[in-house]
């Protein structure tokens, strides 16, 4: 029962951590294959990425070179991992810090997804560092990268971040968990997320 939304106390019973909200919508959901129509929702998932690489204020860095990664690694078969820290395997090229919430891994391709719901995110921690690590470890394992900025339509029109970012190693690419919603076909699953998304703090 993982995406009930209908009990009385949902706001008191349910987590407002954003490692909650990505396990269960991406992990739970969009890109679990154990669940009927997984091709069809990793298509879905690409398109709305490539979609917004077209869109003013949601690609930072070369446009083109983010449309020809992510056109490719969603052609690839893909590996999804949670809160992967790349320290835990190359033990001495890195600190301990994060790289991705989500690490979508294909086989020439990856994308890096820092997932912001609750906290905004902020250029020096959630893209300059990020990129440093990801950077460095697209070399290391000779694959090229896309970063993904994973925020809700609000913290997207407020920032003042955006300004912050010019010319990056690694694109990035910004999506919404609004837009996020938008491809949800199972209903249970997107009232959910929307009503997370409507939470107040």
């Amino acid at each position: 029962m993982i995406f009930n939304s209908d009990y009385d106390d949902f706001y008191e019973g349910e987590s407002y951590k954003e490692r909650n909200l990505y396990y269960k919508i991406i992990g739970g959901y969009l890109l679990n294959e154990s669940v009927d129509g997984y091709n069809k929702r990793k298509e879905q998932f690409f398109n709305l990425l490539l979609e917004n690489c077209n869109r003013s204020g949601y690609i930072h860095g070369n446009d083109t070179v983010a449309i020809e990664r992510l056109e490719q690694i969603s052609k690839e078969s893909l590996n999804v991992t949670f809160d992967y820290h790349p320290k835990q395997h190359y033990k001495a090229e890195f600190d301990h810090g994060e790289m991705s919430d989500i690490l979508i891994m294909g086989e020439s391709i990856f994308c890096s997804i820092e997932c912001k719901y609750y906290d905004n995110y902020t250029f020096k921690k959630d893209i300059e560092q990020v990129q440093y690590r990801i950077n460095k470890y697209a070399k290391l394992v000779k694959k090229e990268a896309v970063e993904i900025l994973l925020i809700t339509k609000q913290k997207h029109t407020y920032s003042k971040q955006q300004q912050l970012i010019e010319e990056l190693e690694t694109p990035v690419v910004f999506v919404l968990w609004e837009q996020v919603a938008d491809i949800i076909e199972d209903e249970k699953v997107r009232q959910f997320l929307l009503k997370q998304l409507e939470r107040k703090f």
